[in-house]
């Protein structure tokens, strides 16, 4: 029994110890310590470690040995072999920490812009790295950290630490830069506590263009041209009113007549008709309204109206109709919606009937050039079986605005009517076409 209570001793005096059992990239300083004393050490070691042992002698119970790896990636090893001072040796492996690191590439962007990529540090399975610090010697890159959890940053397991590197380029170029990122050692020694780890990015920034000159008008020397007829769309009704004093006279299809003055800035009349002869088809119709804006906050503005029309054809025929607009946009390009109700009587000498409907409207222009615009505007007209879509091109001057295009039915079943200061009544047609000419007095 004390014959193995003494071996038993002799080999815990014998047993050689390592610190740190790992090494890292870069230095790491291995002390070898044996109470037997050492008498020397033996190493093997992998291709991209360099390894410097110290001159051992009178059997020292500890030596540091001096190990460098050159490359993170790799997994690198050193085998020592340990003779000590009785005879007996032994053998260890310490295998390195090794990574795999991302080459980041960032732009090409423009100067003075900024970008950010998202980054991480990952470690597998049950394995735990803790970040010191993240360096950026450049300083067009700069690297933002999330906020520490208990007090540091970690990734473990299944759980990264994100970062995001931030690229702002000074200068018209693509180069490589390096991120340092330090991590700490699991076993600090020595007065070494951290490794450093060179993450390569690749960043590129290039001068912008400069803006686009701004397109010429077509004389320099006109002055802005804008459509004296914006408080209509084509046939519909816009929300802005005519400026106080002005007035307008114009023709739709030849046939029929329309006109209106400016009360106010924010109230206009507006009144027309039609008269063809008794040879052609006679028809004689005549309308009157008003139109009032009631709102205007910067490209909005809303307004209500009304207006009358009596027409005699077959049957005398009278409509009152009110009316709300919303409009937005500017003289050069708007959107509007109107809405109304009917009341119309149909009468003869024998007999009377009311046709009353529900009508909404919505149309919209753009200017295309300087004196010209493109124009769209369909229609709900209750129980009319009728989709009617108007589309116009109109030409227009310092006072003067032509219309030409066409109002095509797009349910094709009862043919268009036209009423009030149109040509009277048109069927069995799916399209006809739409003429107008307003002037501003």
């Amino acid at each position: 029994m004390l014959v193995l209570t003494a071996a038993a001793g002799a080999q815990t005096r014998n047993k050689t110890t390592y610190y740190p059992n790992e090494i890292y990239p870069g230095e790491t300083i291995v002390t070898v310590t044996n109470a037997a004393g050492i008498e020397r050490i033996r190493f093997r070691s992998s291709a991209n470690v360099r390894v410097t042992v110290p001159t051992t002698t009178g059997c020292s119970t500890s030596v540091d040995v001096k190990v460098v790896v050159d490359d993170p990636v790799l997994i690198e090893n050193v085998g020592f072999t340990v003779y000590d001072c009785t005879g007996e040796f032994s053998s260890e492996t310490l295998t390195s920490d090794h990574w795999q690191i991302l080459h980041h590439k960032i732009g090409p962007l423009a100067i003075s812009r900024d970008t950010c990529t998202d980054a991480s540090v990952s470690v597998d399975g049950t394995q735990r790295k803790v970040v010191d610090s993240m360096i950026s010697d450049d300083p067009s890159v700069r690297i933002v950290m999330p906020s520490k959890v208990s007090g540091e940053w970690a990734a473990e397991g299944s759980s990264p630490l994100p970062y995001r590197i931030c690229f702002s380029p000074t200068i018209a170029d693509t180069h490589t830069t390096q991120l340092r990122l330090y991590i700490k050692r699991r076993f600090p020694h020595k007065g070494l506590t951290n490794y450093m780890i060179a993450k390569p990015v690749t960043v590129a920034g290039f001068v912008p263009p400069p803006p686009p000159e701004p397109e010429e008008p077509e004389d320099p020397g006109m002055p802005p041209l804008v459509d004296p007829t914006t408080f209509r769309n084509i046939i519909m009704p816009t929300a802005e009113t005519m400026s106080k004093g002005k007035f307008f006279a114009g023709n739709y299809d030849i046939a029929g007549w329309i006109g209106g003055y400016g009360l106010t800035d924010n109230l206009m009349l507006l009144g027309g008709g039609a008269f063809i002869p008794e040879f052609v088809q006679k028809v004689a119709v005549g309308t009157l309204g008003a139109k009032y804006r009631a709102l205007k906050i910067g490209l909005f503005e809303a307004s209500v109206g009304a207006f009358g029309v009596y027409s005699s054809a077959e049957t005398n025929i009278s409509v009152f109709a009110p009316f709300g607009v919303l409009s937005f946009g500017s003289r050069a390009h708007r959107i509007s919606i109107a809405g109304g109700y009917t009341w119309k009587n149909h009468s003869t000498d024998s007999t009377s009937f009311d046709e009353n409907a529900t009508v909404f409207a919505i149309g919209g222009d753009v200017t295309v050039k300087r004196g010209w615009k493109l124009l769209a505007e369909t229609y709900f007209i209750e129980k009319s079986g009728l989709r009617p879509i108007a589309i116009t091109s109109r030409w227009f001057g310092e006072r003067l605005a032509f219309d030409l295009g066409f109002i095509l039915d797009l349910e094709g079943t009862k043919g268009l009517q036209g009423n009030g200061a149109l040509s009277g009544k048109i069927e069995r047609i799916r399209a006809a076409p739409l003429l107008s000419l307003l002037m501003i007095f």
